[in-house]
């Protein structure tokens, strides 16, 4: 069960400076926990007060760059409180410097995780790997993390056009390897580099190294609220049931520890589908309303992917249907992974709602690459 002092979505939604959510209507639920979770950390902050503190920081800063660098910090912190149009203007203002080499780099990492928020994967990924190109050679480890944001959304973005996918796999797979033992991280753009290039078969040995090595991490790598990113798919995809449930259950609780809205709801949308495949339907619809509010809450991108199997274990064809057609065909990878019936897939759908997802979301050699 959740600590008592563990801050909820509201809590930290109506601590933001500029939201303001309706009364909790009266629901006669019982409140569902996500996990054991250990308590909050004394040193957690609120993002939307950090972001408001920095922008106004940034402003009142006599020196150029200073105030250029606090622009920056202030935009990467409006992205993680949910507010990409605010993050880009900041980034504007930063960008007009003057920035140190590193910074500069930052910044074009921080424009590449904006566009891939507002789901512009075809600006996101030759973005990314650029800033990543520039990041070698200042900081490595960082380097393969944007690479990793890369394939991320080239991988999303495969349905638009295969090279993107082509174009980000190369770039990582040509970056220089890691001096001593590769990481989980390290074991995981591998991976994910091998199988975008040479497919399933050829990179799942190296991809399940990577997830358990992730899962036994001693937790320095979770300093990045994004973590663990593009693992949570992989994880799904590999049908690893035990890494899944520590990745996709540590990610929400991360990104609610550091108030984390604008990573919140894709980790929702992650644990819901765990929970809906582990037959705890109404801890499912419980995490999707959460991420539901958030989104409305902030005007992000809505990422509605956990509502698929969730409709298709309810035996909630005619909603099933509904989803899949009004589905964007960038959802591709969280569809397939997630959703698309197969022999493996312990997720019921119906005849017509399974033609229904085949026509939207074809398999390769169909129409378009399966990319997760």
């Amino acid at each position: 069960m959740f600590s008592p002092n563990r801050p909820t979505l509201r809590r930290t939604l109506t601590d933001a400076p500029g939201i303001a959510l309706a009364p909790r209507p009266a629901s006669t639920k019982k409140s569902l926990p996500i996990s054991n979770a250990q308590p909050t950390r004394p040193g957690s902050r609120r993002r939307g007060w950090a972001a408001a503190f920095l922008e106004r920081a940034a402003a009142l800063s006599p020196d150029p760059g200073a105030r250029a660098r606090r622009a920056l910090e202030a935009a990467d912190a409006k992205e993680l409180a949910g507010a990409p149009q605010a993050a880009s203007a900041l980034l504007a203002a930063a960008a007009e410097g003057p920035l140190g080499e590193r910074e500069s780099a930052l910044a074009e990492r921080l424009k590449g995780q904006i566009a891939l928020d507002l789901r512009r994967f075809g600006e996101a990924v030759p973005v990314l790997v650029q800033a990543a190109r520039r990041l070698e050679s200042i900081e490595p480890a960082l380097a393969r993390a944007t690479y990793l944001e890369a394939l991320r959304a080239a991988h999303i973005g495969a349905p638009f056009g295969g090279e993107l996918l082509r174009h980000a796999a190369e770039a990582a797979r040509n970056t220089p390897s890691p001096s001593g033992t590769s990481g989980a991280f390290d074991l995981l753009l591998a991976g994910l580099a091998i199988r975008s290039t040479d497919g399933y078969a050829a990179s799942a040995v190296l991809l399940k190294r990577a997830l358990r090595a992730l899962r036994d991490q001693d937790g320095r790598d979770e300093e990045d609220v994004r973590w663990p990113g593009f693992a949570r798919a992989v994880a799904l995809d590999l049908f690893d049931d035990h890494t899944c449930h520590a990745i996709c259950t540590r990610s929400v609780e991360l990104a609610r520890e550091r108030g984390a809205v604008g990573v919140l709801p894709l980790a929702l949308n992650y644990l819901a589908v765990l929970r809906t495949f582990e037959g705890d339907l109404d801890a499912a619809e419980a995490l999707v309303e959460e991420s539901d509010a958030i989104i409305e809450a902030t005007g992000a991108a809505r990422i509605e992917f956990a509502k698929l199997p969730l409709a298709g274990s309810r035996g909630d064809e005619a909603a099933l249907s509904k989803l899949v057609e009004a589905s964007e065909p960038v959802a591709l990878p969280e569809v397939r992974a997630c959703c698309l019936p197969s022999a493996s897939t312990p997720v019921p759908f119906s005849t017509t709602a399974s033609a229904t997802m085949r026509r939207r979301f074809p398999r390769q050699g169909e129409q378009a690459r399966e990319t997760s």
